[in-house]
């Protein structure tokens, strides 16, 4: 969520600042309910567009250039996931003063020292997460290669390699996102089907903002744009 949100406001903001501000309120001894906003002195959004901003491949229009443009999934993924754990999140925006997103999750378990209580409760929250908004479940095909001197990893070098190195290092979702479509494209058009499962995996996993299977798939696709991307 934080990725998210936090992507956006460096990407909508030229000039300026961007603040991320956690506060808790203690309920008891167990329990604590968390504030996180992220501000920013961006562009801002209208008035007008404050909700539909939120629903799935909706974007600001009036503001948005083509190279800060996405799939408009991000926000409609971290409201979704928001939700799952109880909370809600709400904007606070004027144009060309900046946008503010505030994030409330009521009754937080408070962190013990029981890791094995830890673990099962993020486990249980990664079955929500999937019951919700999951057909199915995804194979992560991390074992990908071809041999040297292949002519689609070639072109596929050429031609991707050093989007994967940006969307790599910047891990925006909504770019990861961006990058898939296009690589599948072109694994549908050379009918490489190892590419094509990589590529709808990719997809799958980032519409759920499923991190670990995201980091696998995009080092599966590094080992197939040369590893001297890994180590640039």
């Amino acid at each position: 969520i934080l990725l998210n949100l936090i992507g956006n406001a460096i990407n909508f903001t030229r000039d300026g600042d961007i603040y991320l501000t956690v506060t808790g309120e203690l309920v008891n001894n167990e329990k604590i309910n968390l504030t996180l906003s992220i501000e920013d002195t961006g562009i801002g959004i209208p008035e007008s567009e404050h909700t539909t901003i939120f629903e799935a491949f909706k974007q600001s229009k009036s503001f948005i250039s083509n190279e800060q443009s996405g799939t408009g999934l991000g926000l409609s993924i971290s409201k979704r996931l928001v939700e799952v754990m109880g909370g809600n999140i709400s904007l606070e925006s004027k144009v060309d003063v900046g946008s503010k997103f505030t994030i409330n999750l009521p009754d937080i378990e408070i962190a013990s020292d029981d890791t094995q209580t830890s673990e099962k409760n993020f486990d249980n929250l990664q079955f929500q997460i999937k019951d919700k908004s999951m057909d199915h479940i995804v194979t992560v095909p991390v074992n990908i290669s071809y041999q040297a001197g292949n002519e689609i990893q070639e072109e596929m070098i050429s031609r991707f390699g050093q989007k994967w190195k940006i969307v790599k290092s910047s891990y925006v979702v909504n770019h990861i996102i961006i990058f898939g479509e296009e690589l599948l494209e072109f694994a549908k058009a050379k009918n490489d089907r190892n590419l094509i499962n990589v590529c709808e995996s990719l997809l799958f996993y980032s519409n759920n903002f499923d991190i670990e299977n995201i980091n696998k798939l995009m080092d599966s696709l590094g080992n197939i744009f040369n590893r001297s991307y890994l180590n640039s």
